[in-house]
């Protein structure tokens, strides 16, 4: 465990930006905006980082890391607060790929439908 390190992390600060990603259960952490490095929560929630999902305790082994007592991440079964997170984001999920081939289907075809309309409409502007 590395309690150092989420420590640094874990400070006391009021945040006032409008534009940030925090929230009432991350509020005591002073949490660095510049650093991006998302946490896939429990609840199937990509956070920011571990530190934006509130996590105070972290157990790395080699290039895996698994955070601890996350006040953000809400625990599945329990609907209580304190779950945990892995790192790197969540997964999309296998329909992801699908909707964006129906959703260019659909620009082309209401392209292509809308075109139509627009010839005719010039011809009869220019006579």
């Amino acid at each position: 465990m590395q309690p150092d390190i989420m420590q640094s992390l874990f400070r006391s600060a009021q945040i006032s930006s409008q534009e940030s990603p925090n929230s009432q259960c991350n509020l005591q952490c002073l949490c660095p905006k510049d650093h991006w490095d998302p946490v896939c929560g429990d609840n199937g929630v990509t956070y920011y980082s571990a530190c934006y999902a509130g996590c105070r305790m972290s157990n790395r082994t080699g290039n895996t890391a698994v955070y601890y007592n996350c006040s953000c991440v809400m625990q599945p079964l329990l609907g209580l607060s304190g779950g945990s997170a892995t790192a790197g984001p969540c997964s999309k999920g296998r329909h992801c790929s699908r909707m964006f081939l129906y959703f260019m289907a659909i620009s082309v075809v209401t392209s292509f439908t809308l075109s139509l309309g627009g010839t005719p409409g010039y011809i009869l502007l220019l006579r």
